[in-house]
């Protein structure tokens, strides 16, 4: 009797060092996943899509394989068909595109909209807004970032979470600044308080269609009101003397 007692409590000592270990191996698998999860983003932001050489064209498609492939292989979650992501997405963007509206109804604002330098790529600036922002930009860093990366790092950090994939979204964009000339560090601190806001737009609706769209009003309405205000300043600029007199309502119009 004693002897098969102390054979069951060699068994499940046995059982329990098994299950301790897989744990174990299982937590590490999960480290080493999340790390790269982290990792893979920025390299590809950072160092292996410059080193490429590529115009707009090839790095939207870049860009877009290299998110779908990331996605499939760490078990991306966009839930793209949302009501509630929808419904979201689309008030936030409405939201922004008023500002942009409203920004080009206000002249100083306008002027200063329209003196800014023309920053559009090797495209026309129909196909860099309606195509390479869209595509090669907003789907693939939402299907990147919103849709893959947080859900691995919610459950794996939990509430610290958001702050490490807004972080690492800002990270990420460390690359293009400098390829366009911008000052990094405010690059880094913009772009990860954009992450910070669009990683929350997709925990509260569990989906990335919400952020998707936010980011699509800002980067497409960021591209075309200065287009806009240079159309509208010349617009102006070529008006007959009296039409410009009635439009400012100078004294004396009938």
């Amino acid at each position: 009797m004693a002897r098969r007692r102390g054979s069951a409590a060699v068994g499940s000592a046995a059982v329990g060092s098994a299950a301790v270990g897989s744990a174990a191996v299982g937590s590490a698998a999960g480290s080493i996943e999340t790390v790269a999860a982290l990792v893979l983003p920025l390299l590809w932001a950072n160092r292996v899509l410059p080193s490429l050489g590529l115009g707009i064209r090839g790095r939207s498609s870049a860009n877009l394989v290299f998110a779908t492939a990331y996605a499939m292989a760490f078990r991306g979650r966009p839930n793209w068909v949302s009501w509630r992501g929808l419904r979201a997405g689309s008030a936030a963007a409405a939201l922004v595109l008023a500002g942009f509206g409203a920004a080009l109804a206000i002249p100083p604002v306008r002027r200063h909209f329209a003196a800014l330098a023309d920053r559009s790529p090797e495209v026309t600036s129909a196909e860099w807004i309606a195509l390479h922002i869209p595509v090669g930009t907003v789907l693939s860093e939402e299907l990147l970032y919103r849709a893959t990366l947080d859900p691995l790092l919610d459950d794996t950090f939990g509430s610290r979470a958001e702050w490490l994939g807004a972080f690492t979204f800002g990270l990420a964009h460390i690359g293009p600044a400098r390829s366009a000339g911008d000052p990094v560090p405010a690059t880094v601190a913009v772009t990860a308080v954009a992450g910070l806001v669009f990683g929350r737009l997709r925990r509260h609706t569990g989906s990335a269609t919400a952020p998707a769209l936010l980011h699509l009003a800002l980067n497409a309405g960021g591209a075309l009101t200065p287009v806009l205000a240079r159309l509208l300043t010349r617009e102006t600029r070529s008006l007959p003397a009296d039409d410009v007199r009635i439009e400012v309502g100078a004294p004396g119009d009938s």
